[in-house]
């Protein structure tokens, strides 16, 4: 089963996260993936393989991308859990900053609720 965005959200505030971002994606399982942004790579690479070995078989792992300072880790996410903005298409809905920022914003009401 796909994590939800919001057990992602915990999880990158443990990691470290400096970035968060709910998108949709092609080549996500279910459509929708989160990007968390990590300062470093060493990070990144502990949070992606934290999460491949609880993805599903039929999917492909995580996703690791450097761009605009960060090394940003693609975790696929369970659709039913997707801010109902990015489901519609309205775009992703992104969050930079300390971890206690992004898990804030993430739980928090308006275009994060579901």
């Amino acid at each position: 089963m796909l994590p939800s965005v919001s057990l992602l959200s915990r999880s990158a505030c443990l990691f470290g996260a400096s970035g968060f971002c709910v998108r949709s994606s092609v080549r996500g399982l279910a459509g929708f993936v989160v990007s968390v942004g990590f300062r470093r790579q060493t990070q990144a690479a502990l949070f992606a393989r934290s999460w491949a070995v609880r993805l599903p078989s039929g999917c492909n792992g995580c996703v690791l991308k450097r761009s605009g300072g960060l090394v940003w880790v693609s975790v696929p996410v369970l659709p039913a859990s997707v801010p109902a903005v990015v489901r519609r298409g309205a775009g992703p809905l992104s969050v930079l900053g300390a971890p206690p920022a992004c898990r804030r914003a993430v739980a928090s009401g308006g275009a994060w609720a579901w």
